[in-house]
């Protein structure tokens, strides 16, 4: 196998790995929305906002992805070019990057969907709280799984 075969699997390969993401978060989106909704009163509220089918929320999470992606690496960049200039410790330099891309990340995500839902931009930010939660929820979910099949909580 040559070095263009490789990188061609590797692209079909990062090919299908961004569509599953994409279409993991669009998932994840409208629970979002959902969860949103029942937080300000139901889907028929006035604060609430109006859910996406799957091929807007598709959409909207692989340019919110894209835009996080593309902000989250100048962050990176930035914040390694002055951990060089320090000499900080490359693991102290990534966590800072990660640290600080984390709300940028939230807000970048608000902007998006008060765009793109669209909805004003308070609303947007409530239904970017609610994805983190649901995320949160899918980790430790996927977490206590992890650990009880591997049996470590039970000997």
């Amino acid at each position: 196998m040559n070095g263009a075969d490789r990188l061609a699997g590797m692209a079909v390969i990062l090919g299908v790995g961004l569509a599953i993401g994409t279409a993991i978060g669009a998932v994840i989106l409208r629970a979002a929305v959902s969860l949103y909704n029942r937080f300000v009163g139901g889907a028929n509220s006035p604060s609430s906002v109006k859910e996406p089918s799957f091929g807007s929320a598709f959409l909207i999470s692989f340019v919110t992805n894209l835009v996080n992606w593309i902000v989250g690496f100048g962050i990176g960049v930035v914040i390694g070019v002055l951990g060089i200039a320090t000499r900080s410790r490359p693991l102290n330099t990534m966590l800072l990057a990660q640290f600080i891309s984390m709300p940028v990340s939230v807000i970048v995500m608000s902007c998006m969907l008060s765009m793109l839902l669209p909805a004003k931009f308070g609303r947007a930010f409530g239904v970017s709280c609610c994805y983190l939660l649901v995320c949160v929820v899918i980790l430790v979910v996927v977490f206590l799984i992890t650990m009880m099949s591997s049996g470590l909580f039970f000997r």
